[in-house]
């Protein structure tokens, strides 16, 4: 038997819900529609309603919030969420559930393994940059980080792409700087190579994944550009800080980088980024999720 009191109750909810996130949903009917589909997950109307909204608010937080750091991490935590297909665990808790006994360190190692593939976040941002952005912005982003190596003669080299760049078939100016502005340049490995572009855009995906583990574990703040800091004779400048980071390459076969970088990178590129694509991840978040028993 349906509760009509409740149900009278949810409906008010979904009319205070809408008037806080029109700027998400086109009308109240979309955002009805939303809860519909979230109460084929959750079964439980109060349930569904409040998933809805958490992920909702939690977004327009993220897009009022002025602090880039916290912006950031806040579009890091989203992307892992909608890109779940099961929420997280522990992996103590994952673990319990499985027949150990006397496990060997290379049984555990696997555990840990599939563990990662189920509830691992890294793997789920790198997928968000994959599917959601275009390649002008794949390129973009990429370009965004600069480093300082030393090449292969001894010499001092700035304005450099440590996820793209490479000494032997790379091309740089006479500053020592990539020369290439166009995304569609095909002297450029990434632009005319998907599965280069593939790889190097996993690895941005991971070092922005370091960023946020350093603020999180370490307390650690990290430099972020400013679109726009103030006018020079009526122009708008631009501020691209300087950072040191002691970085680990993971996904692609360079060598280890500890030094200064520039970080053209601001956080209002996320946004724009999860802005454009948050119903489709929605959308995907429905579709994963309901066939699971939550």
């Amino acid at each position: 038997m349906v509760d009509t009191s409740k149900m009278e109750i949810i409906g008010r909810l979904i009319k205070i819900n809408y008037l806080m996130f029109q700027d998400i949903y086109f009308s109240q009917d979309e955002f009805h529609n939303y809860y519909s589909k979230f109460l084929n997950i959750y079964k439980k109307p109060e349930r569904a309603l409040y998933e809805l909204a958490n992920l909702s608010r939690y977004f327009l937080t993220m897009k009022t919030t002025e602090q880039n750091n916290l912006k950031t991490i806040m579009f890091i935590s989203l992307i892992e969420r909608l890109n779940s297909d099961k929420d997280f665990i522990t992996f103590p808790e994952w673990i319990s559930n499985k027949e150990l006994n006397k496990a060997s360190i290379k049984e555990i190692n696997k555990f840990y393994n599939d563990y990662k593939k189920e509830h691992g976040c890294s793997s789920k941002f790198r997928a968000f940059f994959q599917v959601y952005l275009t390649k002008e912005e794949k390129i973009q982003f990429i370009k965004s980080i600069k480093y300082y190596p030393k090449l292969s003669d001894g010499s001092d080299s700035h304005n450099l792409f440590p996820f793209c760049f490479e000494e032997n078939n790379c091309r740089p100016s006479y500053l020592q700087s990539c020369p290439l502005v166009n995304y569609e340049k095909e002297d450029c490995l990434i632009c005319k190579d998907e599965d280069k572009l593939k790889k190097t855009l996993n690895e941005l995906a991971e070092f922005l994944y370091y960023y946020r583990s350093k603020f999180v574990h370490e307390a650690r703040m990290f430099g972020l550009s400013e679109p726009k800091l103030g006018n020079l004779d009526g122009a708008s400048m631009s501020f691209s800080p300087l950072d040191y980071v002691n970085y680990k390459f993971s996904k692609l076969k360079k060598p280890k980088y500890e030094g200064l970088i520039i970080v053209d990178l601001n956080a209002k590129m996320l946004e724009n980024v999860l802005e454009r694509n948050f119903k489709k991840l929605l959308a995907n978040f429905i579709k994963v999720r309901e066939s699971i028993e939550t």
